[in-house]
């Protein structure tokens, strides 16, 4: 697993309490992750190389090595294979859409990261330690102090708010006026209409895991597209339950994100919503699975599998991607 000096220094607690929890996910689920053996701060490293965490060894291939083309594309991003089939992927999906559920089996009241005491008990105690907050202080050198959130509607705000302190303080964000009109007006309208998109039956929670940095690149798989271990669960926290069930970004490798600087960019999204249906066919009939007859309902309109295609496109918008 890799670490962040910037994120450690700032975040130590944090960062470990997550680690050691690490080492009780495989026990109390099927998801496959590594042991943890031994973690620790700078100062508890005899060999003076800074913090580490030393875990079993997983074998496999990074799914994302598997589903990659031999070649990039004109801009230089990794693409999907052409010729994988659909069967190979639902191997794939089902999996995934598993871990998913496992992880929105755990209900918090608060939006943050998690804490252990020392009778061993988990709670929110500290805002949410982010993939993005971390490249914030990584490549822009800006500092984000991030707090608990009891609502869904106030912690989307604090990202949108991110994105334009991210503006305002990194000073190579933009390459002219033009630019800086451009990012300044997109991030206040993305603020700007930010409520409307919480719905207001979970904008209390609960709120569930999720792991920013969970896709294909650490996701160890066989020959037969089995999943072995999953890794790098440092950017985990207990988040929003619209973001466990958000479309996922991976399905093409290239995120949505990068899809502006393609000219067949309507090509990207006619080749993505087929993997999206395929996806939340998967997950709809995993959840089913999971929760039996005459168990709770759980899950949001973005999960159901009868949703109009067009329907999960918007939801992908709303999840900011």
């Amino acid at each position: 697993m890799d670490f962040d000096d910037l994120a450690l220094a700032r975040h130590d607690n944090d960062r470990l309490a997550w680690n050691r929890k690490l080492s009780q996910v495989g026990p109390s689920t099927d998801i496959p992750v590594p042991t943890v053996i031994a973690y620790g701060m700078a100062e508890d490293n005899p060999t003076g190389l800074g913090p580490f965490l030393i875990t079993t060894f997983v074998e496999g291939t990074p799914l994302g090595d598997m589903l990659k083309a031999d070649s990039v594309d004109e801009q230089g991003d990794k693409i999907l294979r052409s010729d994988i089939p659909d069967s190979t992927l639902r191997v794939v999906y089902q999996q995934i859409a598993d871990v998913i559920l496992q992880l929105s089996e755990h209900d918090f009241d608060r939006i943050g990261s998690l804490s252990i005491d020392s009778d061993d008990n988990w709670s929110i105690e500290s805002g949410p330690l982010t993939l993005n907050i971390n490249e914030l202080a990584r490549c822009g050198d800006v500092y984000v102090e991030p707090r608990v959130y009891s609502t869904t509607a106030d912690y989307l705000l604090e990202i949108a708010e991110q994105n334009i302190l991210h503006l305002e303080r990194q000073r190579n964000s933009i390459s002219s006026a033009t630019d800086a009109r451009l990012k300044y007006t997109a991030r206040h309208l993305f603020r700007a209409i930010t409520p409307n998109f919480v719905s207001r039956r979970y904008n209390q929670g609960p709120f569930k895991l999720f792991c920013d940095d969970f896709r294909p690149g650490n996701i160890l798989v066989d020959n037969s597209f089995k999943i072995t271990g999953i890794i790098d669960w440092e950017w985990c926290y207990a988040a929003p339950f619209q973001f466990t069930y958000a479309p996922p970004r991976w399905l093409l490798l290239k995120e949505p994100a990068y899809w502006d600087s393609n000219p067949d960019k309507e090509d990207l999204l006619n080749a993505y919503l087929p993997k999206l249906e395929l996806f939340f066919r998967d997950l709809g009939g995993a959840r089913a699975f999971s929760e039996g007859p005459g168990k709770p309902q759980h899950g949001s309109q973005s999960v159901e599998p009868d949703a109009p295609v067009h329907d999960r496109h918007d939801l992908l918008v709303q999840r900011g991607c």
